[in-house]
C-alpha cells in the first residue's frame, strides 16, 4: 500500500477489524505510520509471512505501538520477514533515547530475515543478543545497524553459535574490548560449515577512541 503515490487520503475504514486468512504479504510505503498500527491492532493476519514498511517518519512511541500490535495480530508462528524502515531521521549520539526492540521480536520464533533502521540507537547487550539469537533458530539475515556498540566479540560468537543458518549480520560491536583469548579453545569461534557451504557475512560498525565512531569495515 503505497499511500505517498494517492492524491487523496486513504480511506482505511474497510481495513480496521478485518480478518485476512489467508494473506502471507504485507507491504507499506506510507507517511506516517498511525493507520498502519491501528490496522495492526484490530486486524487478524494469521498466515501472514512478510512484514515490510518504509515510513517517512517513526517516533519512539509509535515504534513501541508497532511492534506491539504486529506481535498480537496473531502472526507469532507464521512470520518469517520483517523490514521496518524509517526515511527521515537524524539521531545524536549523547541525547537520543536507546529503544528496546529487540525484544518485541522474540515471539517470532519463525524469523529468518530482520531489517530494522528508525534511526532511534537500539539497546542490544550480549545478553539480549543470546537470547534473542537462541530464539530465531533459522534465522539468515539480521541487520541492527542502529544498534549501540556495546556488543563484545565473546558475545558475538556465542551467539553466532545459535544460528548456524545466518549468513549476513549488520551490528555495531566494541571492537575496542578484545574479551576473548585466542589461545583458548573454549573461547575461539568454531561452527560447523554453514548451510551450502556459505561463509557468514559480517558488517560491522568499529568503536575506537582513534578513529571516528561508526567507521565501518567487513570481515569474511
Amino acid at each position: 500500500m503505497y499511500e505517498r503515490n494517492i492524491h487523496r487520503p486513504m480511506d482505511w475504514d474497510h481495513l480496521y477489524s478485518a480478518h485476512f486468512f489467508n494473506l502471507t504479504t504485507l507491504t507499506f510505503c506510507v507517511n506516517t505510520s498511525a493507520d498502519v498500527i491501528t490496522v495492526m491492532q484490530y486486524s487478524e493476519f494469521p498466515s501472514l509471512e512478510e512484514f515490510d514498511m518504509t515510513v517517512d517518519d517513526l517516533p519512539c512511541t509509535e515504534a513501541e505501538q508497532l511492534l506491539h500490535a504486529l506481535s498480537l495480530c496473531k502472526a507469532c508462528k507464521t512470520l518469517q520477514r520483517i523490514a521496518i524502515f524509517s526515511n527521515e531521521g537524524n539521531y545524536q549520539l549523547s541525547n537520543t533515547p536507546h529503544f528496546a526492540a529487540v525484544g518485541h521480536f522474540l515471539c517470532f520464533p519463525q524469523l529468518r530475515v530482520l531489517r530494522f533502521s528508525i534511526y532511534y540507537l537500539i539497546y542490544v547487550d550480549n545478553d539480549l543478543l543470546l537470547e534473542a539469537m537462541s530464539s530465531w533458530p533459522h534465522m539468515r539475515r539480521l541487520e541492527l545497524g542502529d544498534a549501540l556498540p556495546i556488543v563484545t566479540f565473546r558475545g558475538l560468537f556465542a551467539a553466532l553459535r545459535k544460528c548456524l543458518h545466518l549468513h549476513t549480520l549488520l551490528l555495531p560491536i566494541d571492537a575496542a574490548n578484545i574479551d576473548v583469548d585466542v589461545d583458548s579453545e573454549t573461547e575461539s569461534f568454531s561452527t560447523p560449515p554453514c548451510e551450502h557451504g556459505m561463509w557468514v557475512t559480517l558488517t560491522l560498525r568499529i568503536l575506537d577512541p582513534w578513529l571516528e565512531p561508526f567507521s565501518r569495515c567487513s570481515l569474511l
